[in-house]
């Protein structure tokens, strides 16, 4: 039987968590505690954490602006990989009043790209050499009805 994921609004007093988790995400390019707090009290900003039996293990954040929302970052801890929780996280953003979604993601992220893909997502450019690692940034869009 498979954990329920549940995923939570987070606040201000969220930020220590969600810098501790997107370093273990991201180790190369980890954001700070600061950004998490300064993000987290900015209108239009909706930052979403992840669990499986209480253990956070996801986040996301949206920043909205009008009818344009743009996913900063959307990622899942290595051990709860492969368990629906990303598509979980990107699900409960996708229910914001917003019409058009952007977002960009390494162009050797597979996984990532797939699930983008499996909810509406399509190419819309790139980016070369973007990411530290010397990856591609592929530039994405869904419009919803």
């Amino acid at each position: 039987m498979t954990a329920k994921i549940e995923i939570q609004a987070a606040t201000p007093k969220h930020a220590q968590l969600l810098a501790y988790l997107h370093a273990e995400i991201f180790p190369d390019d980890a954001w700070t505690q600061s950004w998490f707090e300064q993000q987290a009290k900015k209108q239009g900003s909706v930052i979403l954490i992840a669990a499986r039996r209480a253990v956070p293990v996801g986040l996301l954040v949206l920043s909205v602006v009008l009818d344009e929302g743009e996913i900063l970052t959307l990622g899942v801890l290595p051990a709860a990989r492969g368990r629906k929780v990303g598509k979980a996280l990107l699900a409960t953003a996708l229910k914001q009043p917003v019409k058009h979604f952007f977002l960009e993601v390494a162009a050797d992220n597979e996984p990532a790209i797939a699930l983008y893909r499996s909810v509406g997502f399509f190419d819309n450019g790139r980016r070369p050499n973007y990411y530290p690692s010397g990856a591609d940034a592929v530039l994405m869009m869904k419009t919803v009805a």
